[in-house]
């Protein structure tokens, strides 16, 4: 199945199968299997769907399912009242963003629900998404458990006009109401308005909206707040309408609890005074609470003359024979390295980029590009490298033939760098949107000839 509700009642899957005598055409459909409650008798091998629809009916010429959008079925609601789902057929007649209608063979955004008013569901169409891979298999793309809010990051305008217009083609986040209809542009800066530099807004892997919808971690490069006055990235927080900058000095991997009231993000930033290195550390920003960054006033009395030291004889340090002055060992951290816009067009163009990779210990250090085609994930070969001690190494990454011949046919591609460090249970990560014009195209295309003619001299 593509989708399921959490209780088990109710299952989405996609084929391209005749399951119902109304299914005439060999197009790919959306289905959805209702189970009823209690123990089920076996009726053979495989027992028979008693309540199955198909969901996607009407279209000229087939409904041309992609897939249920989202990573390991996210676009459906844990209820199961809800299934944001792309297809190339027309299914429904409403308009949706940008006052725009459902075309034919275009990436048509659609939601099916049920509601008061449908209480045995229906299709609206929400919006033409210009790459599939924006929201089928992105596991930045979530959905509230009740399936009202629907959260996705894509380089298409959804919102055109008015303060909060997009006019960049970089990544933005936003937000679609499906009691109202609204498309909301959250990457905005603290105006409402802006946030149109061509720097790419994104969403962490992580849980990056309130189970409520109302609040929405992020992070960027671009500077949304008057505090923020460098040009790293950083983690911000939408909440209904107002934009706060949560990492004051560079952050990433945003992600949120369920209730709002705890951020989680990485930072190399030294945000309290015990953090004395560095390396990445993970922080929570907390409502009401987390530490107080103030200042300690002026020592007075005994209290000027610091922490007793060790007695004498006893070794302080890793070995763990001090008691109180033991200093202890760092947790083991990595950080990869921003990846520039020259690494980002030297992977589309020739497939392959150098990352590099610092750890405060010595472990196994392992990367891959992955990227989504057509809904399925094509992944290039892991990289390697042990490192015997804390420092930096270097990894060079090669896109799949798939995803170069993807890059090559479609020109725009969305790749995600994964690297994982063997001490570490927290992977780091970065999406990159690729880019490669004609010109580019033809150059690459130059020097993959240019090396194949050399190989053949050398081979005479």
């Amino acid at each position: 199945p593509t989708g399921f509700a959490v209780d088990g009642s109710r299952a989405f899957m996609t084929t391209t199968q005749q399951l119902v005598n109304g299914d005439t055409d060999a197009s790919n459909d959306l289905y959805m299997c209702d189970i009823p409650a209690g123990p089920i008798a076996a009726q053979g091998p495989l027992n028979p769907c008693p309540n199955l629809r198909r969901l996607t009916t009407g279209a000229a010429g087939g409904a041309d399912v992609e897939n249920v959008i989202g990573s390991a079925a996210a676009g459906v609601s844990k209820n199961g009242s809800h299934a944001y789902f792309v297809a190339r057929g027309v299914l429904a007649a409403n308009r949706g963003a940008n006052d725009q209608l459902a075309v034919a063979g275009a990436y048509n955004l659609y939601l099916w629900q049920t509601d008061a008013a449908h209480p045995a569901g229906h299709i609206t169409f929400l919006a033409q998404i210009a790459n599939l891979s924006d929201v089928v298999g992105n596991s930045a793309t979530q959905v509230t458990p009740d399936g009202r809010y629907l959260l996705i990051g894509t380089s298409t305008p959804l919102v055109s006009s008015g303060p909060a217009a997009d006019t960049d083609s970089a990544d933005d986040v936003y937000r679609y109401d499906s009691e109202t209809g609204e498309w909301l542009r959250i990457s905005t800066d603290t105006t409402g308005s802006g946030g149109n530099a061509e720097t790419s807004t994104t969403v962490g892997y992580r849980k990056a909206m309130t189970d409520d919808g109302h609040t929405i971690v992020f992070m960027t490069a671009e500077a949304l707040a008057p505090a923020d006055a460098n040009s790293n990235t950083d983690v911000y927080a939408w909440h209904e309408g107002k934009l706060s900058l949560i990492s004051p000095d560079g952050g990433g991997d945003p992600g949120i609890s369920p209730s709002g009231t705890d951020i989680y993000f990485t930072t190399t930033s030294q945000v309290t005074a015990a953090d004395t290195d560095t390396l990445s550390d993970v922080y929570i920003a907390r409502v009401d609470g987390g530490f107080d960054l103030r200042e300690s006033g002026p020592c007075e009395g005994e209290g000027c003359s610091g922490a007793p030291s060790a007695p004498p004889g006893l070794r302080t340090g890793a070995s763990g024979l001090g008691g109180q002055g033991d200093v202890q060992e760092p947790a083991p951290s990595f950080t990869l390295r921003a990846i520039s816009a020259t690494q980002r067009r030297a992977l589309a163009q020739t497939g392959r980029v150098t990352v590099t990779v610092t750890a405060n210990a010595p472990g196994l250090v392992s990367a891959r590009v992955t990227t989504t085609i057509s809904g399925k994930p094509s992944n290039g070969a892991i990289a390697r490298q042990t490192m015997t001690q804390a420092g930096s190494v270097q990894l060079t990454l090669r896109l799949s033939q798939k995803a170069r011949a993807r890059l090559a046919s479609k020109h725009r591609l969305t790749a995600k760098i994964i690297v994982t460090h063997s001490k570490s249970a927290l992977p780091r990560s970065a999406t990159l949107k690729l880019t490669l014009t004609a010109k580019a195209e033809r150059k690459a295309a130059k020097r993959s000839s240019a090396g194949r003619g050399a190989k053949t001299t050398k081979q005479r």
